[in-house]
């Protein structure tokens, strides 16, 4: 009876495992951005709100991380999501475009239930300016949803 009840909690063990690991639509590595938030921008469509942008500041390692997150209707709805960030070669705010050098960002692009990312840049982002962005795919169609100004967050 003991061998029996032993088996039966190392398949329940392993059972919990498999599902935890990969079991179902992909999943985000779990985990959430160091540092100190610095911005949080809502995506809305159609007057609702369906995600939501947030970047972070670590201080101890001069580096940005963002993630974006499924909010309202699309939380737990397996879709095409996008996390980036980049460090832009711009050192004031308020630019239109980010010239950045993609062996720096950070990007994570996936079918995700509850969000994309976190991602970081690679390499200290101090005395630059940051850009990031979320986008979400409904019914084919792609929004997004970025840091306001588009270059922003230097220093």
């Amino acid at each position: 009876m003991r061998k029996i009840a032993a088996g039966a909690l190392v398949v329940a063990g392993l059972m919990i495992a498999v599902l935890s690991i990969g079991g179902g639509p992909a999943v985000a590595a779990s985990g959430s951005c160091p540092g100190k938030l610095v911005e949080l921008r809502k995506m809305v469509v159609n007057h609702k709100t369906v995600g939501e942008l947030a970047v972070y500041y670590d201080s101890a390692s001069g580096r940005n991380c963002a993630r974006f997150n499924h909010v309202g209707w699309t939380r737990g709805k397996s879709m095409l999501t996008r996390a980036w960030v980049g460090i832009c070669s711009e050192r004031t705010a308020g630019a239109k475009t980010c010239h950045y050098n993609p062996a720096t960002d950070g990007v994570d692009k996936g079918r995700y239930s509850y969000y994309a990312g976190p991602v970081s840049t690679k390499t200290s982002a101090a005395g630059r300016c940051i850009a990031a962005s979320g986008y979400l795919w409904i019914n084919g169609t792609r929004h997004a949803v970025g840091t306001s100004p588009w270059v922003g967050h230097c220093g």
